[in-house]
């Protein structure tokens, strides 16, 4: 399914394949927290926008989102870690490069199909997510509450206590 649905885009060339790749992303006072992850795939477009593709194996594919704030706040089953993943990445990889970039997700149980999209899709406003820019200003506000939260030292670290929300 995956090369079949590869030789039927253009205008790309794969730049990397289970790649890393790292950021340092500021927080208050001065400080840089470093993120770092591994992409499974990296393709450039001819527009020399960056595609990150997370390959998934799972039946049931995971594509739509209930907003960005529901990806980092939302109750459990809104917090679907491979699209917060994809765009982390995304967002990595815009900041690194200073381009823009494309969060895409294979399943590749599902994409024989022919109506088969790799992007995501925010169901709150309907949008689909072609760019990174896109969610770009909601994403690293979420973000960056999370990492100041995070590295508060005035706040105790406390374990979560429902284990599906960790």
């Amino acid at each position: 399914g995956i090369l079949r649905f590869d030789k039927e885009q253009s205008g790309y060339t794969i730049e990397g394949l289970e790649k890393s790749i790292s950021t340092q992303y500021p927080i208050s006072g001065g400080r840089m927290v470093n993120l770092e992850g591994r992409a499974d795939r990296i393709d450039k477009l001819s527009d020399g926008t960056l595609q990150i593709i997370d390959y998934k194996s799972g039946n049931v594919p995971h594509l739509n989102f209930n907003s960005i704030e529901g990806l980092f706040r939302g109750a459990v089953e809104e917090r679907i870690s491979n699209i917060f993943q994809t765009l982390l990445y995304s967002m990595m990889l815009t900041k690194k490069h200073d381009t823009e970039s494309m969060p895409s997700l294979y399943f590749a149980s599902k994409m024989l199909g022919d109506d088969y999209s790799p992007n995501i899709v925010d169901t709150s406003s309907g949008e689909v997510i072609e760019r990174y820019s896109m969610v770009a200003s909601d994403f690293e506000a979420e973000l960056s509450a999370v990492l100041e939260e995070l590295f508060d030292m005035s706040k105790p670290f406390v374990q979560c206590e429902d284990v599906d929300m960790c």
